[in-house]
């Protein structure tokens, strides 16, 4: 019996006063006892494992693009440094006293 893959994507819309956004839906792969002991840490805290994850993913890629920013402001800081040394230094120069 041969089997098949069916895969899709489904957007739930949400309409507020002042916006619209459109939610995918996703789908996870998880261990069952992962999952009832993140159910139960969600009820104590009175919250949902979907609202979890959904805040996870946006501290996940907020993060990374806050990381970019710093860095690409510390390479700007870096080039409007005239204090940079031309020459390239030894280790052993470096921790000379």
């Amino acid at each position: 019996m041969a089997t098949s893959t069916f895969s899709m994507t489904c957007y739930t819309v949400h309409v507020l006063p002042d916006k619209v956004s459109k939610m995918a839906n996703l789908t996870l792969s998880l261990d069952d006892g992962v999952l009832q002991r993140a159910r139960a840490t969600a009820l104590q805290a009175n919250t949902s494992v979907n609202a979890v994850v959904r805040e996870f993913l946006i501290r996940y890629a907020d993060n990374r693009e806050r990381r970019l920013k710093a860095l690409d402001a510390l390479d700007a800081v870096v080039a409007r440094n005239p204090s940079h040394s031309k020459e390239e230094w030894s280790r052993d120069e470096l921790h000379q006293r």
